[in-house]
Order: C-alpha cells, then structure tokens, then sequence
C-alpha cells in the first residue's frame, strides 16, 4: 500500500513548533504538523528546552539534550515503521 510518503528520500531539515504543533520541514519542501497533544513530553519542554534539538545524520529522526525519546518522521506522520495506521 502506498502513503504517498517516501521514507528513504525524506530527511528533515528544519524542526519548529508554532502554537500548540510540532512542524517537521524537509529539504524536499514539505511540511508536515502535527498537534503537540500527541507528544506529551514535548508539550512539557519550555520553548528554549525545544530549542536544543539534534537531527540525525540519516535526516529522519530527531531529539532533544534533555529527553531520552528519538522521534522519527513515521511519529510526525501517524504511521508505524511497517507503513501501518496506528493511534498515538
């Protein structure tokens, strides 16, 4: 099944949160947001603890100096590593 997503070409550039989102900007050009409701331990972070985010070298997952979490595009997007739906 397609998504419409291509994973192996995506890789993020930059990260930034508007009120209330998480937005994910790849070096493609597009954008992805999602509501920080999702992510209760980003929703947590102050504005400068958010601000201290690292991108891996793979461009396709992110986190923070001071989280343990990694956060993938497949978070931002609502899908599991197997291209299934899942609920957050």
């Amino acid at each position: 099944m397609e998504y419409g997503f291509a994973l192996k070409e995506a890789q993020i550039k930059k990260i930034s949160f508007p009120i209330g989102k998480i937005q994910v900007e790849l070096k493609d050009g597009r954008i992805f947001l999602a509501p920080l409701s999702k992510f209760p331990e980003l929703k947590k972070m102050k504005p400068a603890e958010r601000k201290k985010i690292g991108i891996s070298q793979t461009g396709v997952s992110f986190d923070f100096d001071n989280s343990e979490n990694v956060y993938s595009l497949f978070d931002i997007i609502g899908l599991n590593e197997n291209g299934k739906k899942f609920v957050l």
